[in-house]
């Protein structure tokens, strides 16, 4: 599975998203890529990661990239 996210402005309220946090200054591009095992009908497993790139802000500083990893896990009770 894959996502593709493009901020077209910077969002000032960035920094205080929990469970993401975004540079508030800058543009950014938001990238999430993953695989899903099932081993049994009712159990995945999804190994996946979340990139974000920045543009450069109005200072002209560029953000570092963010890379975060992820393990989901999904199980559907019957």
């Amino acid at each position: 599975f894959a996502r593709f996210d493009r901020t077209f402005d910077p969002n000032p309220d960035g920094a205080g998203i929990a469970y993401i946090p975004f540079d508030p200054t800058a543009k950014s591009t938001f990238i999430l890529a993953g695989l899903d095992f099932r081993p049994t009908g009712n159990i995945h497993f999804m190994p996946n990661v979340e990139i974000v790139k920045y543009d450069e802000n109005e200072l002209g500083v560029k953000p570092g990239n963010d890379i975060i990893p992820r393990l989901t896990y999904h199980y559907i009770f019957k």
